[in-house]
């Protein structure tokens, strides 16, 4: 989980592959601030409830929670078979956004 405070503006690390840099910027132009700290989180802490999501990235999980189902129906993150504490664990997906035309 997240240990520390994600750096919401990084998306990718100078160490990644060409891929994960083009991703980010894919990623970038096309979701919301929030859209982008969420899945930024689920991709670099691993699989999360809301609250845990939430204390990443420094919102409360009212504010989380509604982003999911959105974000879900793009197929960035989805639900996971685990749950914690009765909360839905939700993980991050490989595909991106869909490129504009």
């Amino acid at each position: 989980m997240c240990g520390e405070q994600l750096d919401l503006e990084a998306y990718a690390r100078n160490t990644d592959p060409e891929t994960s840099k083009r991703a980010r910027d894919v990623i970038k132009k096309r979701l919301t601030g929030l859209e982008s700290a969420v899945v930024d989180a689920l991709r670099h802490s691993g699989d999360m409830t809301t609250k845990e999501i939430g204390g990443c990235i420094s919102e409360p999980r009212d504010t989380v929670s509604p982003r999911m189902a959105p974000l879900v129906r793009r197929g960035l993150v989805e639900k996971t078979k685990e749950r914690r504490d009765g909360c839905i664990v939700w993980g991050a997906t490989t595909m991106l956004p869909e490129e504009e035309p």
